[in-house]
């Protein structure tokens, strides 16, 4: 694993614990939780549909 990749891993709770700090409230951070959920949401719906490739005649 790259060590750029593995020296970012903890910003996400960091930032979240940031952005609860700096508004003293967790409703923008469970928003920007809820924001970043969704297109993880459509990625694994789509990734996880029924289908099969067939071979090429």
């Amino acid at each position: 694993m790259p060590r750029e990749h593995t020296s970012r891993t903890g910003l996400g709770p960091l930032a979240i614990g940031a952005l609860h700090d700096a508004t003293g409230s967790w409703t923008p951070a469970v928003a920007v939780l809820l924001a970043l959920l969704v297109p993880h949401l459509f990625t694994g719906l789509a990734s996880a549909h029924d289908r099969s490739i067939e071979p090429r005649p």
